[in-house]
C-alpha cells in the first residue's frame, strides 16, 4: 500500500468527534441540544474571554456569549461548517467575530430584558477568572481566545487525567494528585524526593512515575486536540499552537 493510501485509509477511520457534534446540530432537537451543551462546555470561556478583551462590559460578554450559541441553532450557521476546510476553533472564533461586529447588535439590546438562557454558564466565575488576568495578559482579543482555548485544553486534559485515575480506586487517585504538580515541570518548593517521600517510594520510582504520567497527559492533550481538527495530520500543530498560547501564560 502506498503512503497516500495509507493516509487516506487512516483518516477515513479518524474520530472527528467536535465536528460529529458540528453536524448533530443540524439533527433533531434532542441531539442538537446534546451538541450544544458540550460544545458551550468546551468553548464558552475562551469566547466570554474574547468579548471582554474587545471591551464589553461582564454583562454584554455574558449576553453575547449567550446569544452566540443561540445564533448558531437558530440560524443554521453550523450549515455553512465543512469539517474539510479548517478547524472548528478558527470556525467558532470568526462566526463570533462577525456576530459582534455585525446586525446582531441590535438583536442582543432587544432580547436583553426576557431573553432566553440557551445553558446555565457561571459567568461569576468567570469573570474571576478574566479579572485576575487581566493585568499580566495581553490586550490583543484574538490572542486572549487562543490563550484561554490553550487553557480549556489543558484543564480538561487534567481533569480527564484525575477522572481516569479515580476510575482505578483511591491509592491510584491520592498517586495522581501528588504527581500532578510535575506534569509541566518540577514546581516550586518541591523535589522528587520529597514526593517519593509522600508517596513512601524510592525517588527513582517516582521520577518514573511522573515520566509515565506526563506520557499520558501529553496523549490526553492529543485526544482533546484531535475532537477539534478533521486531519489528524493537524493535531501536531494544533499542539504546538497550544504550547505558544500557553508560553503567555
Amino acid at each position: 500500500m502506498s503512503k497516500s493510501a495509507q493516509q487516506q485509509e487512516g483518516n477515513a477511520g479518524f474520530p472527528q468527534t467536535r465536528w460529529t457534534l458540528v453536524v448533530d446540530l443540524r439533527g433533531g432537537d434532542t441531539r442538537r441540544r446534546r451538541a450544544l451543551e458540550e460544545l458551550c462546555r468546551a468553548y464558552w470561556l475562551p469566547l466570554y474571554a474574547y468579548a471582554r478583551r474587545c471591551g464589553h462590559s461582564p454583562q454584554d460578554a455574558e449576553d453575547l456569549t449567550q446569544q452566540f450559541f443561540a445564533h448558531l441553532v437558530e440560524k443554521a450557521v453550523f450549515s455553512k461548517a465543512d469539517p474539510k476546510v479548517g478547524k472548528l476553533r478558527s470556525f467558532l472564533l470568526t462566526s463570533f467575530r462577525n456576530l459582534i461586529a455585525g446586525e446582531h447588535r441590535k438583536a442582543r439590546a432587544e432580547k436583553r430584558g426576557g431573553k432566553a438562557t440557551i445553558l446555565p454558564i457561571d459567568a461569576a466565575a468567570a469573570e474571576r477568572q478574566f479579572a485576575a488576568d487581566f493585568a499580566s495578559a495581553e490586550g490583543d482579543p484574538e490572542r486572549e481566545f487562543h490563550r484561554r482555548w490553550a487553557l480549556t485544553v489543558v484543564e480538561r486534559a487534567v481533569r480527564r487525567l484525575h477522572k481516569d485515575a479515580e476510575t482505578k480506586g483511591e491509592s491510584e487517585a491520592a498517586r495522581v494528585e501528588a504527581l500532578s504538580p510535575f506534569l509541566t515541570g518540577i514546581p516550586d518548593g518541591e523535589s522528587y524526593a520529597t514526593v517519593a517521600a509522600r508517596l513512601g517510594v524510592a525517588e527513582g520510582t517516582a521520577r518514573v512515575a511522573v515520566f509515565r504520567l506526563r506520557k499520558r497527559f501529553h496523549q490526553i492533550l492529543r485526544d482533546e486536540i484531535a475532537e477539534t481538527v478533521a486531519d489528524p495530520d493537524q493535531v501536531e500543530g494544533e499542539l504546538g499552537e497550544l504550547v505558544g498560547a500557553m508560553a503567555g501564560c
